[in-house]
């Protein structure tokens, strides 16, 4: 009714529930559903695990890009206002953007019905209290009754300080909360979930480990989904299904046992995430640690996901700092085992990031994750350095061989192949990225070492018009 209610004045719902409760998947499906139906204009998710193209800087410019491929009339209008000025195009400020390339085209909107954006894990829009996700949510809360009316933008995020502050009894905006929904609803849809996910393995009392586990899973979809991946995959000292189990189930009642009264979402994922690291990494190997949280600080300081040979490129570019030569290899070994965490590490050539935020949000809290602890801010220095070494090794004068410097790029038989080729993704990576961790290292670290001011300094004298 919210969407295709022709006097609803609020442009915006805000769908809000805890960390792995299933908002994404509900995002997912209204976008789906809403695509199938004709009327879906773009859909947008949060993530930062990919800060360079799913930041706040993108969101209404893919928005924006999205609808001018479905109505003619905006697209002229947006076209127009590009050309009228030029350096729009190239902005990556959230309210710039809104104003130009979404509310101005906006007023010659051809598309009379409905038009549904939806925009996912609004809470991964940055970190608490930065500009660009302070930007958003105001945009979000006070200016989308500026849009066209027919605009509806379905919106989910977990409900954290400062999306309450703005969105709470905000008259602009439809709220609504996951904890409405039924538990016995959500229970069976995880019941569901759990044994299709389960139904290839020969667990004894097959229903009753689908009934446990749709219990323990506290009505969190995430927490479901790790646990079927563990006991399916496994990793190191259980061998079956049946095994991983039923270690599974003793080491939580194990943990549980010594965290009485510590029932809330944090806990419940704090419980299961240690469990299935001490299979991986027992918290009191000093050496396994190190190893881990050293190629698990790169995965979460990178600003896009990067495949396992990149990351073994990157880990050696600095092995003397960090670690011993021979421990290349420890990239692939450790990512294997993280199969029931993280997405892409059975594939050397495929992105990798952790499966959930919720995963990520553990590591960073040292509070939460003791022994496995990760900062990202402290791993910044080192991908800087592996980075200006990188290009310090691999940038070269005409890198993609290009016959002649008289025509421009649009003329160029065969560069996207030839840059392809060429340029491979940690030195791309390292090109577009190197200083913005520099900056990070330089903004939480008064020291710079003598090894990256060394890079630096090579870097400028011999590289730096090669990069340009």
């Amino acid at each position: 009714d919210w969407i295709t209610d022709p006097n609803e004045t609020r442009r915006v719902l805000l769908f809000t529930g805890p960390a792995g409760a299933g908002k994404s998947t509900i995002a997912h499906t209204v976008a789906n559903y809403f695509k199938t139906a004709g009327c879906l204009a773009a859909s947008f998710c949060f993530d930062r695990n990919s800060r360079g193209d799913r930041g706040p800087d993108k969101l209404f410019s893919t928005i924006a890009r999205s609808l001018a491929s479905i109505d003619a009339q905006f697209r002229s209008a947006l076209f127009d206002a590009v050309c009228e000025e030029i350096d729009i195009r190239r902005s990556t400020d959230p309210e710039t953007q809104f104003n130009h390339m979404l509310l101005k085209p906006g007023t010659k909107l051809g598309t009379a019905g409905p038009l549904v954006f939806v925009i996912d894990a609004l809470d991964e829009s940055g970190d608490l209290g930065s500009s660009g996700r302070n930007e958003i949510l105001n945009i979000l809360a006070k200016r989308t009754s500026e849009l066209p009316p027919n605009f509806r933008i379905f919106v989910t995020s977990r409900f954290e300080p400062d999306v309450q502050d703005v969105f709470t009894n905000d008259p602009e905006v439809y709220t609504k909360h996951m904890d409405s929904i039924p538990v016995s609803s959500t229970e069976a849809d995880i019941k569901k979930f759990i044994t299709k996910r389960l139904s290839s393995t020969s667990l004894r009392n097959f229903d009753t480990v689908c009934s446990v586990l749709t219990v323990r899973s506290e009505g969190l979809f995430q927490w479901a989904a790790v646990a079927c991946t563990f006991i399916l995959e496994g990793t190191i000292r259980a061998s079956t299904p049946q095994k991983r189990f039923d270690w599974l189930m003793s080491s939580l009642d194990a943990r549980i046992s010594m965290n009485r009264g510590q029932t809330d979402v944090d806990k419940h994922y704090d419980l299961l995430y240690t469990t299935v690291l001490s299979q991986i990494s027992h918290p009191e190997d000093d050496e396994a640690i190190t190893r881990f949280r050293s190629i698990m600080g790169y995965i979460l300081a990178v600003y896009e996901p990067l495949c396992t040979d990149t990351l073994k490129i990157i880990c050696a570019a600095v092995s003397t700092s960090i670690m011993d030569p021979d421990d290349e290899d420890d990239v692939t070994i450790i990512l294997r085992s993280l199969g029931s965490l993280m997405s892409g590490v059975s594939d050397a050539s495929m992105p990798v990031r952790p499966l959930h935020a919720s995963f990520r949000d553990f590591l960073s809290d040292p509070n939460r994750s003791k022994s496995y602890h990760i900062s990202p801010i402290g791993h910044h220095g080192n991908v800087a350095l592996a980075c200006l070494r990188i290009m310090n090794r691999e940038l070269k004068f005409n890198i993609c061989d290009i016959k002649t410097s008289y025509l421009p790029n649009s003329e160029i038989e065969g560069l996207e192949d030839s840059i392809s080729i060429s340029i491979p993704q940690h030195l791309s990576y390292a090109c577009r990225f190197s200083f913005k961790h520099i900056a990070e290292h330089m903004s939480s670290s008064y020291q710079v070492s003598d090894d990256l001011l060394h890079e630096l300094r090579v870097f400028l004298s011999d590289k730096f018009l090669f990069w340009l």
